[in-house]
């Protein structure tokens, strides 16, 4: 299993070219990047042919690969569960968009959200949907190399392993495939993480960690194996999958000290892998 670490792992504002050179000095094999919409950052859904390549020299030449990459500051707004036809043909663009600048870095997983159920997208539609949009996109996804993977989230939505694995089989492509994140399924109170990845194996592309302590208070994200997950089950039905793809730390920065976080990460996934 390889070491990577998301861009929100890093202090708010610090610098591309920081954040790149402590992912180096921790050890880690790739990076995932997130886009986000123009003027807030240097990647962005307008980002040209030239300005993505010379970010993708940046990272590469440092000898991380570009593991990933999600634009949920795109998308999300644009849920492709919207049974508004207007919206819903936005989000699956946006999509698109996203799928163009993965490729564009030579990025082959891109981190999606499919949308969202709230008072206004009632569950059905919002079932039929995303299925219709992830069909529509699935060719161009294989036409530029590039998996859709469906990350389970707060969204209300593909809230069990069994749906989750059933809807994107029913999507009928092997370009779209689940990115699955640990520390959600406690946060969310959707059952334990080991299970899901068990169902999950056949259609699983990603792996994205976070660790969650509860407390009289709630519960609030935490340092990875500082948490309530159960670490040993997880990375036992990993090994026992024969998983061999990233690990993706999503864990807060440190208010204080921030360039102290990747190494403290680093150091708990090489705990992990062993």
């Amino acid at each position: 299993m390889k070491k990577g670490i998301c861009h929100a792992c890093f202090a708010e504002g610090m610098p591309l070219d920081r954040r790149l050179d402590l992912a180096q000095q921790a050890g880690f094999d790739g990076y995932e990047l997130i886009v986000r919409r123009p003027g807030e950052t240097e990647l962005h859904a307008d980002s040209d042919a030239a300005s993505l390549e010379a970010l993708r020299q940046r990272i590469t030449k440092r000898g991380l690969e570009l593991c990933s990459m999600f634009g949920s500051p795109v998308t999300d707004p644009l849920p492709i569960t919207s049974p508004d036809q207007g919206l819903w043909e936005q989000g699956v663009k946006a999509l698109e968009r996203m799928l163009e600048i993965a490729n564009a870095l030579e990025i082959s997983t891109l981190l999606y959200v499919p949308g969202r159920v709230d008072q206004a997208i009632p569950y059905d539609v919002a079932y039929e949907r995303a299925l219709e949009a992830l069909r529509l996109t699935a060719p161009r996804a294989q036409e530029l190399g590039v998996y859709i993977c469906l990350e389970n989230v707060g969204n209300r939505f593909l809230q069990s392993p069994l749906e989750m694995r059933d809807f994107i089989l029913a999507a009928g492509s092997e370009y779209v495939r689940a990115y699955f994140d640990v520390g959600n399924v406690l946060h969310l109170n959707l059952g334990w993480p080991e299970q899901w990845l068990r169902i999950l194996a056949p259609v699983l592309r990603q792996v994205h960690l976070k660790d969650v302590k509860s407390s009289p208070r709630g519960q609030a994200g935490v340092m990875l194996l500082q948490g309530d997950l159960n670490w040993p089950a997880v990375m036992a039905e990993l090994r026992g999958m024969g998983y061999s793809g990233y690990l993706v730390a999503e864990v807060g920065s440190y208010a204080h000290f921030p360039d102290r976080t990747p190494f403290d990460i680093a150091a708990a996934m090489d705990a992990l892998i062993g």
